[in-house]
């Protein structure tokens, strides 16, 4: 896969994942601790950085090349938004058109649109995630010994999927799968800020271009 440019909105992070992963994680941490008083830093940082570099370095090696992330946290969601950078997939013998042609056959969300002079298509899903959002808040009051907060109790959780498949039909190098995942509550303003992040990805995509 060749080499791409994308714009980075303010507030969020690239890590570019074919480079020193190391060194991005650490730069991350610093950027989300910045303003953290020095204690709670010292005692979070580990936790964050051995997360994160869990992240990166699994889906650097399922062969992903970039990953973008928001450095403030959203307490109204569940968990920090991502979009995921891959090589688009197809299998020897065929022509990423024939797999975009069908995707978009097999999936009722699947419409085309335009990013620059790409030819790509848009997919989206939502899926219940309350059960993996409740167990995680279970185990976060275990660990801290204290019980979970009352606007918590009984909440529910939607994971919001948008994929965008797109490339060069002149250059099968030049083909890439886009993956955006948020997860927002039934809290007041969670569905509404998940929105707002979808409508984010949509513009950050617009602005995809190859640099070779």
């Amino acid at each position: 896969m060749k080499q791409f440019q994308i714009l980075v909105p303010p507030g969020w992070f690239m890590v570019d994942l074919r480079d020193d992963l190391d060194a991005q994680v650490e730069h991350f941490v610093s950027l989300r601790l910045a303003g953290v008083p020095r204690d709670r830093a010292r005692s979070v940082g580990p936790t964050l950085t051995k997360s994160l570099t869990e992240v990166v370095r699994t889906l650097s090696d399922g062969g992903a090349v970039g990953l973008t992330l928001p450095v403030e946290v959203h307490d109204a969601l569940a968990a920090t938004p991502t979009a995921v950078y891959m090589p688009l997939t197809v299998p020897d013998g065929q022509d990423p058109i024939d797999v975009l042609l069908a995707v978009a056959a097999s999936d009722m969300s699947a419409k085309t649109v335009d990013v620059g002079d790409l030819v790509s298509i848009r997919l989206s899903e939502d899926v219940d995630a309350t059960a993996p959002v409740q167990d995680g808040l279970s185990q976060a009051a275990n660990i801290l010994n204290a019980p979970i907060g009352q606007e918590a109790v009984g909440m529910t959780a939607t994971r919001h999927h948008v994929r965008y498949l797109m490339g060069d039909p002149g250059d099968p190098e030049r083909w890439v799968d886009v993956a955006f995942s948020v997860t927002s509550t039934s809290l007041a303003g969670s569905a509404d800020l998940a929105d707002v992040l979808i409508e984010l990805f949509d513009e950050t995509v617009q602005s995809f271009r190859w640099l070779s």
